[in-house]
């Protein structure tokens, strides 16, 4: 029980920080949840603050239950045949229980929304550093949020 309290707070320390900052995205929907088909597999969810800072955070199973949060930065907006795509760098802290663990991962992404539905469908990859157990590996996965507005 210690341990689960212990990655709440560490999670909360990072998102609602953040979270004071938050002004809605003028030109989209604001919020997207959805499923993470990688490292770990599970449930995502993104809040834009503006056009180009988003909050992250989800949780899912890999070797352990892991809660993760972090912030989302884009910096490359490209076309290719008229579809429209956002190229992203995050950095996540993770905690994972039983075993009990933290680490940090710096994900680098490519993004595309759909129109109807409301859909990001988005790669990234990147890698992982665990404090404890020490060790370091590779994160990565896709997934799909849908989006709406708060």
């Amino acid at each position: 029980m210690k341990k689960t309290v212990i990655a709440f707070i560490l999670l909360a320390a990072i998102v609602f920080p953040a979270s004071a900052f938050i002004e809605a995205d003028k030109n989209g929907k604001d919020m997207g949840v959805g499923i993470y088909l990688g490292s770990p597999l599970g449930i995502t969810a993104k809040y834009d603050l503006d056009q180009e800072l988003s909050v992250v955070g989800g949780f899912g199973f890999e070797s352990s239950f892991k809660i993760y949060g972090g912030v989302q930065y884009k910096f490359l907006e490209f076309a290719i045949e008229k579809l429209d795509f956002n190229v992203y760098a995050g950095a996540n802290a993770i905690v994972g229980i039983s075993p009990f663990s933290v680490g940090v991962n710096v994900p680098v992404g490519i993004s595309y929304y759909l129109k109807d539905p409301s859909l990001e469908l988005f790669l990234e990859v990147g890698p992982s550093i665990n404090f404890t157990p020490a060790g370091v590996s590779a994160i990565g996965g896709i997934g799909a949020r849908y989006e709406f507005d708060l």
